[in-house]
């Protein structure tokens, strides 16, 4: 399949001869010789490009540089070895590269209207040669043309020549000859010319460029209007707009700096602000200065809550009012968002929502954390005892599995009596408001006696306000389980499940590990 011009894009012929005069050799006459030119000329386009959007598909059309060269005869002759070249329309920079001539550069305009039989002549085309006059040179030449010709003027319709009129040189009227125009049609004496429309213009105009005018604004209720003016490519948008229709009056608010006189720059209206006093709330005066609001007409402060954020705990570092929020973005041990509850400083701060997930406080050793009395883990092959704590905001729940009494110790719990012994000492952060406590059943393979298969243990938190000791150490939070009444041996294990609230502050560290 052939590829063809799209049918908008117009073409134009080029030709021209260039010949050189010499001296006269030894032929016939006395007259000089002539010899033709030989060499390049090189047309390139002014503008390459050229973007024929009104066809199917649209093309951008590339016209490149042509080269042609001149004959035996002085010829132009195309690349193909036609005499003359045809061209794209359009403007094109001439470049002669002659041996023994110089030819200046120069431009042409291609249009269709250069054919075969009319074709665009460079020689007709070239500018006037000869030589550059100097100024003196010029002056000289000025003054000898204004010697040599006559002065010459009309005077209505005489002719003056150096003084000397003519008589008048008026003819006879002519008859009178009727021309009207109708659309591309002339008419001349009732005879109509064809349509006098020229072919269409194939080189696209510059785009136009619409700016904004004048914004102004009409009464309500108007319609909005538009006018646009100028001529393209650089024209102007006026817009006329209705005013809305006039709000409620608002209150008067002012905002400065801590430390800066007022009145200064009104606030927003749309800030939430709580009003005190017995002043006028329709004439309030209102200011910022810090954190807190201004009624300058009863001269009284109002504190205003914020958000914050950032990485860490607030507590000690971020001052604000009682009801500012604050988000952890590192969610440090657990706690995400804080509460401000007391103080004007950067103290009083508890955590509105928090969660440490669940912690182990077995270590990789399989030995209870902060064990005081010996108490065990399955250290069997298959360790299945577990002791994990957990804080969600104010709540802890404790969960544990076969957890084992001291080992070798069969006088530990007393002949006769219950007693009870301590499994840990339960961390900071975690410790309860009052004592907890939980009810297990030992595990039924454990005992050595059918008889206390029914019995259950208690196990027990205790507040930190209890100051006995168990065993040599403080009975303070330590979680404890009651050995049933007449039981000696040491060969059971309990398991446990609990939830109880703590008014401690949120831990700065984590115990244990991740279970």
């Amino acid at each position: 399949m052939s590829i063809t011009m799209p049918e908008t894009i117009a073409y134009g012929k080029v030709v021209g001869r260039f010949i050189q005069a010499v001296g006269d050799t030894a032929d016939v006459d006395l007259l000089p010789d002539v010899v033709p030119i030989q060499g390049n000329i090189t047309l390139t386009p002014a503008n390459p490009l050229s973007k024929e959007v009104s066809v199917a598909p649209p093309t951008t059309v590339v016209r490149s540089t042509i080269t042609c060269s001149l004959n035996s005869q002085g010829l132009l002759v195309s690349p193909a070895g036609d005499v003359g070249v045809w061209l794209v329309a359009g403007i094109y920079k001439v470049v002669y590269s002659t041996q023994g001539a110089a030819i200046p550069p120069h431009d042409i305009v291609v249009s269709p209207l250069h054919t075969s039989e009319n074709p665009l002549d460079l020689t007709l085309a070239l500018p006037p040669g000869g030589p550059v006059l100097t100024p003196s040179e010029y002056a000289e030449l000025s003054a000898r043309l204004d010697t040599l010709l006559p002065e010459v003027s009309w005077d209505g319709d005489v002719l003056v020549v150096d003084g000397e009129s003519s008589p008048p040189l008026t003819g006879p009227t002519g008859p009178a000859v009727g021309v009207t125009w109708e659309g591309d049609v002339l008419t001349v004496d009732g005879e109509s010319s064809p349509p006098l429309t020229g072919p269409a213009s194939t080189v696209p105009g510059p785009p136009n460029v619409l700016s904004k005018g004048t914004v102004t604004t009409s009464d309500p209720g108007e319609d909005a209007d538009f006018t646009i003016n100028g001529v393209s490519p650089n024209q102007t948008l006026d817009l006329v707009i209705p005013r809305g229709l006039t709000g409620p009056q608002g209150l008067t608010r002012y905002l400065v700096q801590s430390g800066a006189s007022y009145p200064a720059r009104p606030f927003p209206t749309e800030v939430p602000v709580t009003f005190v006093g017995t002043a006028n709330p329709d004439t309030l005066g209102v200011m910022v200065i810090g954190d807190s609001w201004i009624n300058t007409a009863a001269d009284q402060v109002i504190p205003y809550v914020k958000h914050y954020d950032g990485a860490g705990s607030p507590e000690g570092v971020v001052a604000a009012q009682i009801g500012s929020r604050y988000i952890d973005v590192n969610a440090t041990c657990g706690a995400v968002e804080w509460i401000k509850v007391s103080g004007t400083g950067n103290s009083g701060w508890k955590v509105a929502y928090g969660d440490t997930g669940w912690r182990s406080l077995i270590d990789g050793s399989r030995q209870i954390i902060n064990n005081l009395s010996g108490w065990r883990t399955d250290l069997t092959s298959a360790n299945r005892s577990l002791l994990h704590i957990r804080r969600v905001n104010d709540l802890v729940y404790i969960n544990g599995w076969e957890i084992y009494p001291p080992a070798g110790s069969s006088t530990y719990w007393g002949a006769t009596q219950p007693r009870q012994g301590g499994i840990t000492k339960v961390p900071v952060g975690f410790r309860g408001v009052s004592a907890a406590s939980w009810s297990a059943q030992p595990s039924l393979a454990s005992w050595n006696s059918a008889a206390y298969q029914n019995q259950n243990m208690l196990g027990t938190i205790f507040p930190l306000y209890g100051n006995a000791t168990l065993d040599g150490w403080p009975d303070v939070n330590v979680l404890t389980v009651g050995q049933p009444s007449g039981a000696t041996t040491n060969t059971w294990q309990v398991s446990m499940n609990m939830i109880y609230r703590t008014n401690d502050n949120w831990p700065t560290t984590l115990p244990g590990t991740a279970a």
